[in-house]
């Protein structure tokens, strides 16, 4: 079946546009389940479904008899509304995956005893929190996680400009709540005073490559097109700042959980994830990749680690 656009209702009234994959493979030889097992995919940081998740959606249902739901973060890409600011709220984003579980476990293809979650950067801090709070979900895998915003966004910023940041925070919210817009930070930029979300040339290189993935130059049937802006609201980072994911990293048990930590991760900080990975409880696994945060979404580091993606979940999920 064809990649399907579909619509998820959320808990106050907003709705997420996505994209629903299925099998491409052959049914198993113990005969076609009734329903299926469903991976959902958590976009990461402004990032839209058709970035990169879309290949690791075909993957995973090229490989396995699963089906896998991809889906916009609202204020972004096809969930986007007029009006509504380019904004990342932990909490809301957190919320909204929850509803995105219920979409899932009430769609009639799928199995609600067998959802497993996927995040990756920001959003691998996502699934880690709602694995630990919601036992709907099986299994999750956190990829290159971002597990503590106070120390991550620490690091991104110089010591004596945070003094600012800090202040710039302050007028932002004294302008929004006189009904000023909100004030708009680069997620990227190629210069390096610029304050912007992901200082540094390997973030800007990053989003160069996949923003063509998603820029209007369209999918396949069933994918609809979507454009990438680079701008994020200030407010997104003073959120982000106060948000540990970590936090309930030992609730998860006994949910199984897989973490895949890159190296060289500068980005969110190989030593921050493994420090959290110390502290899960079992069922638990963590593959270390020789490679930097953003490389394991392209070429052969993505084929690699999906494949073992593949392996895991099979085994945890029976398939």
């Amino acid at each position: 079946m064809a990649p399907t656009a579909i619509e998820i209702p959320t808990s106050d009234g907003k709705k997420l546009l996505g994209t629903l994959y299925t099998p491409s493979l052959a049914p198993p030889p113990y005969g076609m389940p009734h329903k299926l097992p469903a991976l959902v995919l958590a976009p990461t940081f402004t990032a839209t479904q058709l970035m990169g998740s879309q290949n690791w959606a075909k993957h995973f249902t090229h490989h396995l008899w699963l089906a896998v739901i991809t889906f916009d973060s609202r204020g972004f890409g096809l969930s986007a509304s007029a009006g509504e600011p380019h904004e990342v709220l932990p909490q809301v984003q957190l919320s909204d995956l929850q509803d995105v579980i219920t979409f899932a476990s009430s769609h009639s293809l799928i199995d609600p005893a067998k959802i497993a979650l996927w995040g990756s950067g920001l959003s691998g801090g996502h699934v880690l929190h709602v694995a630990a709070v919601d036992k709907r979900v099986k299994a999750v895998i956190s990829q290159t996680p971002m597990v503590n915003g106070w120390v991550t966004l620490g690091r991104r910023v110089r010591y004596d400009e945070m003094p600012n940041i800090i202040a710039r925070f302050a007028e932002d919210r004294v302008n929004r709540c006189g009904g000023g817009v909100p004030e708009y930070i680069p997620v990227v930029s190629s210069v390096s005073a610029e304050t912007c979300a992901l200082p540094g040339a390997e973030s800007f290189a990053h989003f160069n490559v996949v923003r063509k993935m998603g820029g209007g130059e369209g999918g396949g049937k069933g994918e609809a097109k979507d454009e990438w802006v680079n701008k994020v609201t200030l407010r997104s980072m003073e959120a982000i700042r106060a948000y540990v994911p970590e936090a309930l990293i030992e609730r998860i048990s006994p949910t199984p959980l897989l973490m895949v930590v890159a190296r060289d991760d500068r980005v969110c900080g190989a030593d921050l994830a493994l420090k959290a990975y110390q502290r899960a409880l079992e069922p638990k696994e963590v593959r270390i990749v020789e490679a930097g945060h953003y490389s394991v979404y392209t070429g052969e580091k993505f084929e690699g680690l999906v494949e073992g993606e593949v392996q895991w979940l099979k085994s945890v999920l029976g398939l």
